[in-house]
C-alpha cells in the first residue's frame, strides 16, 4: 500500500518537474542569449568524434564482440571463486 502510494507520488512529481522544465517560461539565462558566441562543430571535432560513433554503431549492431570478451574474463573470475 505504502509502496504503491510512493510510486504514484513519485510519478506525479516527475511529470510535474518535466512539465516545468520543458514547457515552462524561458529563464533569464535563455533570454540573454549567453550561448550566441558558440559555433557549430568544426572539422577537427568531427574527426575526433567519428571513430567513437563508428564504435558505438558496431557495438550496438554486433554486441557479441564485447560480450564475448567480457564473458571470458567473467568466467575466469568466477572459476576462481
Amino acid at each position: 500500500m505504502v509502496s504503491g502510494l510512493g510510486i504514484i507520488v513519485t510519478a506525479a512529481f516527475l511529470l510535474w518537474t518535466v512539465q516545468r522544465i520543458l514547457l515552462g517560461t524561458p529563464s533569464d539565462f535563455a533570454k540573454k542569449n549567453y550561448l550566441d558566441h558558440l559555433t557549430d562543430v568544426d572539422r577537427r571535432e568531427v574527426v575526433a568524434l567519428a571513430p567513437l560513433l563508428v564504435i558505438m554503431v558496431i557495438v550496438g549492431v554486433y554486441p557479441s564482440v564485447i560480450v564475448n570478451l567480457i564473458n571470458s574474463s567473467v568466467t575466469l573470475l568466477l572459476g576462481k571463486l
